[in-house]
């Protein structure tokens, strides 16, 4: 073999190598990002599961207990006065109903906090997406009305004005809180989209591996 065969050879070898491990490396970071997708995901959606408690019954679930019973669909109607109906009548009586209230307020603040620092996570993730502004966006709602029977349980056992300004000031920061949230996640989604669709980014990150 003559020398210009065997470094044609030797050449053609290195490049073949550095090939190689210029894909595994963009493999692993592929795999790597999928993991960290996977799991920002499964921690926003945890902690929607966990804002979505509540110690009266939804809608969903009143209109479902009364097609097991046969009940008609006035009475299977759940509003929100007759949730909290229920929801006082599960406290009971006594002097501390407004603490109580408030208790299960500082619940769903917590899981509020939760939830926003989730959707910061996701929204600095390597490919956030626009189902999980879906999700944040339908916790949200779901939380106003949270707030909405909150203050109306208040109001209906006479509580006093500064026990309502405790609860209603953190829930409406809250609320807030998670919009911005919502805004921000909706913004990284879009972006990692479109940025997406231009493409020509991953060719340089192979050639400068090289």
């Amino acid at each position: 073999m003559s020398g210009h065969s065997v470094k044609d050879v030797v050449a053609a070898s290195i490049l073949s190598l550095a090939l190689a491990s210029c894909s595994t490396v963009i493999r692993n970071a592929d795999a790597s990002d999928q993991l960290v997708m996977s799991e920002e995901r499964a921690a926003l959606k945890a902690a929607a599961a966990d804002l979505a408690w509540s110690p009266w019954p939804k809608p969903e679930e009143g209109l479902f207990a009364a097609s097991q019973t046969g009940g008609e669909d006035g009475g299977a109607r759940m509003t929100r006065e007759r949730a909290v109906e229920i929801y006082l009548a599960a406290l009971g009586g006594g002097r501390a109903l407004s603490e109580r209230i408030a208790a299960d307020a500082r619940r769903h603040l917590v899981a509020a906090a939760a939830l926003a620092d989730a959707a910061e996570r996701a929204s600095d993730s390597p490919s956030p997406k626009l189902s999980d502004v879906a999700i944040l966006e339908a916790s949200i709602a779901d939380f106003r009305e949270t707030r909405a029977i909150y203050l109306a349980a208040l109001r209906k056992i006479d509580a006093d004005d500064d026990a309502i300004d405790g609860i209603r000031g953190p829930l409406d920061a809250a609320v807030k809180k998670l919009s911005r949230a919502a805004d921000d996640l909706a913004e990284s989604a879009m972006k990692k989209r479109s940025s997406g669709y231009a493409g020509p980014e991953a060719a340089p990150v192979r050639t400068g591996a090289l």
